[in-house]
């Protein structure tokens, strides 16, 4: 029998929440429906507002009021506690929406990846298997930026004003989500937006432990969860050969005489991350399944003030098949592990310089080395690199201005206010030095 714990969370027996399961996760409603479950098998259906906190510091986190609160925090009820504290992250999977897997560090904000509906069990993963995950998880997207500057005192002292909120003016595009946040928990802000996770309760954990040697459908369960786990690994494994490689690619470089800056090198290697869809690249939001993201561009254009399009930016991961391009700013760096204290160049400019130099370098057959099932020459020459720079610092077809990036992708020119009065923001700091990644045609 179903039971409602508050506004945000209720458990349910697999009869009712087979619906979710079956639409948002087809591959494992047919592992479920195969156990058939009793109703001693129960589901928390937990509804996060956005911007709460889903995951921190190895604790699973639920929406108590007016905020997310660790599960043993004394405001959970203990029945609840006793349901999901099996482990420190318990199973869950993601029904409605998306949420931000990301690292936080030294006021930077490094995305992993914009998760949401068809991936499956997606939480819990890495704690059955014996391992503590290192990143934090919110609902919507957390790296969540506007190209165009918002951080106008006058004309923020108007969203003060009108949404009662009492954040700064953000100093850096890594700070905007604060105002987001602020502005969707004002009593003034008219969307609702939640993402959507259902839990997996204490009995399945016990029944893996009990019936995953005896029954074909449990053992299929857990069959299940290696693929996942296989599934979540694989930017560990393929991390470690590329580093490998890096070092044979490093030493063919310098025998041929050239000696790229290290910090160029590591830029270079986030790139090919990206290009290979291990790490969330960035792209203009044209929906609202990353966030509120309609109400807060109709905000910023109809009380803030803006007169430029108010274009949203959140993580997404590349795919070759789709060949959607993500962006990378040199302005605002999101590497995981980057050496700025040995840069040796001194501008953007400068640095786009040695990234064409390494990737004409690397075009070059290097014999078998290989990463992905092709080998380095050969992946280097897919990947296709634009660089783009204000207007002042663009250089002949290599370093082409800011204002261009609408032509070859209209999302940066998607607002749902249509006004002519409302140009391409082409000074904003993000895309000021930034790298459009795409697959070439080799």
């Amino acid at each position: 029998m179903d039971q409602s714990y508050s506004p945000y969370i209720e458990e349910l027996t697999w009869e009712s929440a087979r619906k979710y399961t079956a639409k948002s996760n087809p591959d494992l409603f047919k592992v479920m429906e195969a156990i058939d479950p009793s109703d001693k098998y129960t589901f928390l259906r937990v509804r996060y507002p956005f911007g709460e906190i889903i995951m921190q510091d190895d604790a699973v986190y639920l929406p108590m009021e007016h905020q997310s609160v660790p599960l043993f925090d004394p405001s959970v009820p203990d029945k609840l506690k006793d349901k999901l504290g099996y482990r420190s992250i318990p199973f869950g999977f993601i029904t409605k929406n998306s949420v931000d897997i990301y690292l936080e560090t030294d006021g930077l904000v490094f995305s992993v990846e914009l998760s949401g509906p068809d991936k499956g069990i997606e939480i819990g993963i890495f704690e059955y298997f014996g391992l503590t995950a290192c990143y934090s998880v919110s609902s919507g997207a957390r790296s969540l930026f506007m190209i165009p500057k918002i951080s106008e005192a006058r004309h923020h002292k108007k969203l003060m004003r009108e949404y009662q909120i009492t954040c700064a003016p953000p100093k850096n595009i890594f700070k905007q989500w604060q105002v987001f946040k602020a502005l969707y928990n004002s009593p003034s802000f008219n969307t609702q937006w939640e993402s959507e996770i259902i839990y997996l309760t204490k009995p399945w954990d016990e029944g893996l432990k009990k019936y995953k040697k005896k029954s074909q459908a449990w053992a299929a369960l857990e069959a299940y969860l290696y693929r996942k786990i296989y599934e979540h690994s694989e930017i560990g494994r393929r991390k470690t050969i590329l580093e490998i490689l890096w070092l044979k690619v490093v030493s063919i470089l310098r025998e041929e005489g050239f000696r790229p800056d290290i910090y160029a090198i590591d830029t270079f290697k986030h790139l090919v991350h990206l290009f290979l869809g291990d790490r969330a690249g960035y792209r203009p939001f044209i929906d609202d399944s990353g966030g509120p993201i309609t109400e807060f561009q109709k905000i910023y254009v109809e009380t803030y003030g803006l007169d430029q399009i108010p274009t949203m930016m959140g993580p997404a991961l590349f795919s070759f098949e789709k060949n959607v391009p993500v962006y990378y700013s040199m302005q605002s760096p999101t590497m995981l592990s980057p050496n700025p204290y040995v840069r040796q160049v001194q501008t953007i400019i400068e640095e786009m310089r040695e990234l064409m130099m390494i990737k004409s370098s690397l075009s070059h057959d290097f014999g078998n080395i290989k990463i992905n099932n092709m080998k380095v020459h050969e992946l280097v020459s897919l990947m296709k690199l634009d660089f783009f720079h204000g207007e002042l610092f663009s250089y002949g077809k290599d370093i082409r201005p800011t204002s261009e990036i609408p032509l070859s992708d209209k999302d940066f020119l998607y607002s749902p206010l249509q006004s002519d009065r409302l140009k391409f923001a082409e000074s904003g700091s993000f895309i000021r030095g930034c790298v459009k990644i795409a697959r070439g045609e080799g």
